[in-house]
């Protein structure tokens, strides 16, 4: 049997149209395990519920769940999803082939509508620091390779899943669940694997748990099993010749983040009286092998301070002057 884990926090919009869809396109034994994390709601009666009454985090919600599992297998998904007909028996299938693995579906991406939003993920990259990272199509076997996953849709033994001592709660609650199980995937286990005719249709922006900590626990994964990333890229030898390639090419890299806030004040009129313009930067440095500038400018912005105040006057004709 199968026990479909699933972590929910504020999703009484969501979860029972998860649970209907996942038992109804379930060809074997299924169970459904429920942890409402830190509130309370209605929940499909074929369901196993638990109830934590503070928000503990996805972690620990998993982790109990996983205890109370009755299957031999576990299923963990987020309460916003949908899944294709037949789903456990070809997951099941290729986890047979790697019973050490871990399987995982191909996501594609919804509305909160549950229509159709964007395309098709099927794959991701593992960089050095340890973070999946979504790559591009290609022609695949029904059962491929893959070097990481995003913590969704994934299948693995109970028995594996105990090896390693579940998701580890010394880390923060949330954030960095996919470079987790990805880890053990590869260094624990018969590594991972794309099930690529099972499609897992998913909300990525229901707002439901807090991911503020998520780079801390994906840089305590990284100093904990930096060391071991050649021996995943060892399962991958011609992602490592284009890692190889890109390292000879290193350089010194800076990028400055920088954000403008803008205040007017103005007289009881409503007139412009004066304008103050802060000026916040962060400087982020590395080797160039790092996120995209993007990527830097969205995860760092938020972190830049304070480091220069522009003022300015109205002329009479209405145009602002620098004060120097």
């Amino acid at each position: 049997m199968i026990s479909i884990l699933i972590p929910a926090h504020n999703e009484q919009a969501y979860l029972n149209k998860t649970i209907e869809n996942f038992l109804s396109t379930a060809k074997g034994e299924v169970e459904v395990v429920v942890v409402l994390n830190g509130y309370d709601q209605e929940v499909d009666k074929r369901a196993i519920v638990l109830k934590n009454a503070d928000n503990l985090g996805m972690r620990k919600a998993v982790n109990r769940a996983a205890k109370v599992a009755s299957g031999k297998y576990l299923m963990f998904i987020d309460a916003h999803c949908n899944i294709s007909h037949g789903w456990d028996l070809k997951m099941l299938e290729s986890l047979k082939q790697y019973p050490n693995g871990i399987i995982v579906a191909p996501m594609t991406a919804i509305g909160k509508d549950w229509k159709g939003k964007r395309g098709w993920y099927g794959f991701c990259e593992m960089r050095s620091n340890m973070q999946p990272i979504w790559k591009g199509k290609r022609k695949y076997a029904v059962t491929e390779p893959n070097m990481a996953l995003t913590g969704c849709g994934l299948m693995l033994s109970k028995k594996f899943f105990k090896s390693f001592g579940g998701l580890d709660e010394t880390l923060p609650r949330m954030g960095a669940i996919g470079s987790e199980f990805s880890i053990h995937g590869w260094l624990d286990g018969d590594g991972i694997y794309t099930r690529t005719d099972v499609l897992l249709s998913h909300i990525f922006d229901t707002g439901g748990y807090d991911t503020s900590k998520a780079n801390e626990a994906q840089e305590i994964l990284h100093k904990r099993y930096g060391h071991r990333y050649k021996e995943i890229l060892n399962h991958f030898p011609d992602y490592k010749e284009r890692t190889n390639s890109m390292e000879t090419k290193k350089e010194h890299r800076t990028v400055v983040v920088e954000r403008k806030d803008e205040h007017i004040t103005k007289d009881s009129k409503g007139k412009p009286v004066k304008k103050i313009i802060e000026i916040f930067k962060y400087v982020f440095e590395d080797d160039g092998s790092g996120p995209s500038e993007k990527e830097i400018a969205k995860k760092y912005g938020p972190k830049a301070k304070k480091v220069e105040e522009e003022l300015y006057y109205p002329t009479q004709e209405g145009k602002w002057v620098k004060v120097a």
